[in-house]
């Protein structure tokens, strides 16, 4: 509706002031930069879709993930080329998506104010985090949302949504592995608790689901071998050895923990309005409808955090997917109460002329505030600095030695292949003609024939080898 447009400028350039800091500037997070340089090197012809590739000396096949979101990234780096704003952009887009998708779902249901749900989105700090980081739960966000649109949609129109909606299903699951799954429980709950169909009807709905999330997936694995490989590969790789091996947290716990934790502001503003219209009404107005599909939701968002405790390999981004269901839940607990509280405001003389005011102002303010830091280094400035120095001195040498501890600096590794396509070697066996060093390293353990070459390096610095030519 035209008289939302003001308040998604508004929310827009709120968001956009909240991400200046890492938009566009240079540096991301480890995962995120990893995932950048598989990407950028599928678009360069290194690797393939299913044997990805991302250095020459760690992961050179690297079947830690499926590749979907990897391969979707890759295009963009095809058209666009290789700037650093490619991967932030493509980030800050999926979330985009989903603030769009949250929209349709949103007047899917003939509600006013489809802003509702993205302040509720927005109000979880890990999004904003997330949406300059490339992590691989953006790209499952957007396929999530989309499943979750168009199953409703199947309810209304023919079982083409509904093979649209396993199709997303299983993009998701070729993104992120068995984390997108828990979609398939949305028809269970939403039919036997909103549409009130019985049990086994509900349960025959989310089996429509998954035989159509299958589908797709065992035409593409059945004929490619390729596929197929790259599915042992993770299998083997990822999940059996994160069930099996991996301890990242010290109690299956923690994810609960970290979903509660993220969920205090979306619940605290939830608890305001609702004490807020208790004071001036003495009662609630929120209908039974509206309490069953927030029932819906919510289980639905839960299925996608309490199987992660069967793992002791957590992180609190892995259920960022949820976060859009739960925005919507929350949103229809407190729909009624906000809509008349708009409604009233609609009809003083002001209202619309100052939201478009304060929308568009605040919209080119956040502009600006991204525009002005545009290419500063926001995040690891230590590494991308001294990297700039050393890099024209390695006169295209494509692989560098480095102490066991920077080879293990993933974010390293990941910045020199994104960016200048060399790999650190941290084999102290192998003899490299360049090496570098962080500042406190002895260069002893290597020879006497070693000899630094970077003097305006602050923390890395560069080595050279002066019996290798």
């Amino acid at each position: 509706m035209k008289k939302d447009i003001p308040f998604f400028f508004f929310l827009l350039g709120v968001f956009l002031m909240l991400i200046s800091p890492s938009l566009l500037t240079k540096g991301m997070f480890m995962d995120g930069m990893i995932y950048s340089a598989v990407a950028k090197n599928m678009a360069d012809g290194i690797g393939t879709f299913w044997q990805p590739f991302f250095t020459a000396t760690c992961y050179p096949e690297f079947f830690e993930h499926p590749p979907l979101a990897m391969g979707i990234l890759s295009v963009f780096y095809k058209l666009l080329g290789d700037s650093f704003l490619i991967e932030k952009l493509y980030s800050f887009s999926t979330w985009l998506i989903v603030a769009w998708s949250l929209v349709k779902i949103w007047r899917y249901f003939r509600l006013e104010n489809a802003w509702i749900p993205i302040v509720i989105l927005m109000s979880i700090s890990r999004i904003i985090w997330a949406s300059t980081n490339n992590g691989l739960e953006n790209t499952l966000a957007v396929f999530i949302i989309l499943a979750f649109f168009f199953y409703l949609k199947s309810l209304q129109k023919s079982g083409f949504y509904l093979m649209l909606s396993g199709f997303c299903v299983a993009a998701g699951f070729l993104t992120k592995g068995p984390f997108g799954l828990f979609l398939w429980v949305l028809p269970f709950f939403y039919e036997f608790i909103v549409v009130r169909k019985s049990f086994w009807l509900s349960i025959a709905s989310s089996l429509k689901l998954v035989v159509l999330t299958l589908a797709p997936l065992t035409l593409i694995y059945m004929f490619s071998d390729a596929a197929f490989q790259n599915l042992q590969n993770y299998y083997s790789i990822q999940v059996v050895n994160s069930l099996q091996n991996v301890e990242t947290v010290t109690s299956r716990f923690f994810i609960v923990r970290y979903f509660f934790a993220e969920m205090i502001l979306p619940l605290a503003m939830v608890i305001l309005i609702f004490v807020v219209s208790y004071s001036k009404q003495r009662k609630y107005d929120l209908k039974s409808r509206e309490k069953r599909i927030f029932l819906s939701f919510f289980l639905t968002g839960l299925c996608g955090v309490l199987p992660i405790m069967v793992s002791m390999k957590q992180s609190g981004f892995y259920i960022l997917p949820t976060f859009p269901i739960f925005a919507l839940a929350f949103s229809f607990l407190i729909v009624r109460i906000l809509n008349n509280w708009i409604k009233k405001l609609d009809n003083h003389k002001y209202f619309i002329r100052m939201s478009w005011f304060f929308g568009l102002t605040v919209f080119l303010l956040g502009v600006f505030m991204n525009i002005r830091v545009y290419g500063e280094i926001g995040r690891d400035e230590d590494k991308l600095s001294d990297m700039q120095a050393i890099v024209p001195h390695l006169r295209g040498a494509k692989v560098i030695g480095v102490s066991r501890d920077l080879w293990l600096d993933w974010s390293l590794q990941a910045y020199f292949q994104r960016f200048y396509g060399i790999a650190l070697n941290g084999n102290q066996e192998h003899i490299s003609k360049f090496y570098i060093l962080e500042e406190g390293q002895s260069s002893e353990y290597l020879n006497e024939a070693i000899v630094r070459i970077s003097s305006d390096t602050k923390k890395y610095h560069l080595y050279k080898n002066t019996f290798v030519e």
